[in-house]
């Protein structure tokens, strides 16, 4: 039985924030990526570790979709650890930077590329993202 196959939307819940500091930013976008989204709508994520965050712009992402359009926004270390999940807020000093939509686990162990949706096809560079900056990674309003 897959644990996941009637899952359409975010799971209830309730969880704490996850607290993160940037640690390299990037200026690139591709157009034929292919990064193939993991089924789980959730991940831990641990103090110390340091995962890529990844925008789209392609609508109605979600997990287990294939994402082609990507830009690249950062490496973060994780300061505070945590779950997060499909639909969390990602916010780099205080500005939204998208929504969280899924996982992709090509670098895995390495790192996990959490994949964020946003209007607007930017790269780190282009959202004026600085080494050293703080990330928020929250389900608040």
């Amino acid at each position: 039985m897959d644990p996941y196959g009637e899952l359409t939307d975010r799971p209830p819940s309730k969880k704490s924030d996850v607290t993160a500091k940037i640690v390299t930013v990037f200026g690139n976008k591709r157009d034929k990526r292919g990064l193939k989204l993991i089924t789980p709508y959730t991940r831990a994520v641990l103090k110390g570790h340091i995962h890529e965050f990844i925008i789209t712009d392609e609508k109605d992402v979600r997990p287990k979709s294939t994402v082609d359009r990507v830009g690249y926004l950062c490496f973060a270390e994780i300061k505070t650890g945590g779950a997060i999940m499909f639909g969390d807020k990602i916010l780099v000093g205080g500005q939204l930077m998208g929504h969280l939509v899924g996982f992709d686990e090509y670098h895995m162990p390495n790192h996990l590329n959490i994949v964020l949706y946003a209007e607007n096809l930017k790269s780190g560079f282009d959202l004026g993202i600085s080494v050293g900056q703080d990330m928020l990674i929250t389900d608040r309003d």
